[in-house]
């Protein structure tokens, strides 16, 4: 984080923009807008809110290996007070060169943060929840750039207060992946099913169990994308016999004293429940609207190498046992041998990933029966990369059009565009393209270049209501001082 003199902030924009046209156009009141609520962060890689409070942002940084909280200060004045430093691993993550320069931009810093469900219910479960890489050094002494340990570490936060205690860290998770000569993925987000499960031996507050998710990407040994190596995003076990967790979906049953003290080793063993991602960059947790059957539902983004997009749902199982490693329920996606690609959302137009083209002959060869159609597959001729994924729950944008919908945004893209599907409908014949775009504004375009500036939209986030929260970076700028939170609204 840089010295307080240089993190600005800008109160709320009192603007209006209308739907898919230009700066100066008149709105209606239900297209949604940007606010700008805060910038000149150290490259954030990950915001939410402090539980029960939308205006006090809480942002996991790249560049300064730093989870901050802001306030919005939607009123202007007075001035927005100095952020407050929840967590700092700036002496422990991996971070990132100041120009970008570097491998570790994809691999270093903070990358996710996420706060217990009960956060407010008590002293017991005042934790937050942090993500992190830490950078491995070789015989040299330097940081291996094939390297990367993973670590989840969770911090008690004392009440009354707003900054973790330091002796209160307990590591959930640490675990070392290779990248294959840098060209892999290691996605970076966790979230949490907000439902309480019981560990089956009472109902009472010690027995409770909350669900951490996290995907991880296809970070195995290899020098290319089809290098024999990324087999093991299919494996469920290594040679020795030991769990393989490149290109899973991980579970983690997180209960009140199921963590013991001390960062050092893994506290606790994931449910695997979904292999054969290449690149899961965002994904969310379906926190449902009083409606049971959705609440618990993981949505998921994976980018392909060849071909578009997909966006994948992962229902929980009402009962049984979801590790794949025990036999359990869980999903196959396919990569690196298949991808699938959709023709107007409904019929298969290739079923064969990059790496069924070359020399490379899978073992075993998969059967095209396992691999059922994604939900959703992004309609583009390129292979876009999905920043942000969410199931629309928030109190800002009017519910009778988009509660309930699933929404994404794409890389890159200026004005930012959120397409919104219905999800009950996503692969409907009938209706091949049912999407609502929204092209996001708020006083003329934030996000268009400006002179050496490159604006782009790097993330999207949700605060304690479920409100949409966006990310935007310039890439042609040092991560330090770089980035810009906007709040969606209408």
């Amino acid at each position: 984080m840089p010295l307080a003199s240089s993190r600005l902030f800008s109160p709320l924009l009192a603007c209006l923009v209308a739907f898919a046209v230009g700066e100066g156009a008149t709105a209606s009141p239900q297209t949604p807008y940007l606010v700008e609520v805060g910038t000149g962060f150290d490259g954030p890689a990950d915001v939410t809110s402090w539980p029960g409070n939308p205006d006090l942002l809480v942002i996991a940084e790249r560049g300064s290996g730093q989870v901050i909280v802001v306030p919005t200060n939607p009123g202007g004045s007075p001035p927005v007070p100095n952020p407050a430093v929840i967590v700092d691993l700036s002496t422990t993550a991996l971070i990132p060169d100041d120009n970008f320069a570097s491998w570790a931009v994809q691999f270093g810093g903070l990358t996710g943060v996420a706060f217990h469900p009960r956060f407010n219910d008590g002293r017991r479960y005042r934790y937050i929840f942090v993500r992190y890489n830490i950078g491995v050094a070789d015989s040299l002494g330097s940081p291996a750039n094939d390297e990367v340990d993973v670590v989840i570490d969770r911090f008690a936060i004392p009440t009354g207060t707003n900054k973790a205690s330091v002796a209160s860290q307990t590591t959930v998770f640490r675990e070392r992946f290779t990248s294959g000569s840098a060209s892999g993925h290691f996605s970076g987000r966790i979230r949490f099913d907000p439902r309480t499960f019981y560990d089956g031996t009472g109902t009472t507050v010690d027995d409770e169990i909350y669900h951490l998710h996290a995907p991880m990407g296809d970070m195995v040994q290899g020098t290319s994308q089809c290098d024999p190596g990324l087999e093991d995003v299919h494996n469920l076990l290594d040679p020795q016999g030991d769990p393989l967790y490149a290109g899973k979906l991980l579970r983690f049953s997180i209960g009140p004293g199921a963590l013991a003290s001390g960062p050092t080793v893994p506290k606790v063993t994931p449910d695997v429940y979904g292999r054969g991602l290449r690149n899961p960059y965002s994904f969310t947790v379906d926190r449902g609207d009083g409606a049971l059957a959705t609440e618990g539902e993981v949505w998921i983004t994976d980018t392909g190498q060849p071909n578009p997009g997909e966006i994948m749902r992962w229902v929980p199982p009402a009962e049984g046992v979801v590790d794949m490693i025990g036999g359990g329920l869980g999903e196959e996606y396919g990569w690196p041998w298949v991808e699938t690609v959709l023709v107007n959302f409904t019929s298969l137009a290739s079923t064969q990933g990059a790496c069924w083209q070359g020399s490379v002959t899978p073992r075993p060869f998969p059967n095209l029966i396992n691999y059922e159609l994604p939900d959703y597959a992004i309609p583009s001729s390129g292979n876009p990369a999905v920043v942000g994924v969410s199931v629309y729950r928030g109190q800002l944008l009017d519910h009778t059009v988009y509660g309930g919908l699933l929404l994404y945004a794409v890389y890159g893209t200026s004005p930012p565009n959120l397409v919104w599907r219905d999800r009950s409908n996503l692969l409907s014949p009938n209706d091949p393209a049912p999407d609502l775009a929204t092209v996001l504004q708020g006083g003329g375009n934030p996000f268009i270049p400006q002179g050496a500036e490159d604006f782009t939209l790097t993330g999207v986030g949700e605060d304690t209501n479920g409100d949409l929260l966006l990310i935007r970076m310039d890439l042609n700028a040092p991560i330090i001082g770089n980035g810009t939170i906007f709040r969606v609204t209408q």
